[in-house]
């Protein structure tokens, strides 16, 4: 999500119930696209929607933010998805793929569970 200040509204309400804040590259955007898109139950996100899931990977291979989120072996992390791809041309340039082809494998993967 690309800010660029804080806002002093939404700050009065994070600053009570956060813990923690941090900040992930543009870098990070188009491979944790993916591996939603190509996991087990596919999942269309947006740019905005994969950043705790991109902070989460990273604490796994930083020993050191791993640590300062308080996160180890026995955490139970919740990552929250919260928007589908707002902007078709781009998602398809970050992943390859085209958000309607994606949530076609998703409603098909969700009409075979409801067929078992």
């Amino acid at each position: 999500l690309d800010c660029k200040e804080v806002s002093p509204l939404a700050w009065q309400v994070l600053k009570t119930g956060c813990n923690d804040f941090v900040a992930i590259g543009d870098e990070v955007v188009g491979p944790c696209l993916k591996l939603l898109a190509n996991g087990e139950t596919p999942i269309c996100a947006g740019e905005s929607a994969v950043a705790g899931l991109g902070v989460l990977l990273a604490a796994g291979q930083q020993p050191d933010l791993k640590a300062k989120l308080g996160l180890d072996e026995n955490s139970r992390v919740a990552v929250v998805i919260c928007e589908t791809a707002p902007n078709p041309p781009l998602y398809l340039k970050l992943t390859g793929e085209n958000p309607e082809d994606v949530k076609a494998r998703r409603a098909a993967k969700d009409a075979q569970a409801i067929v078992a």
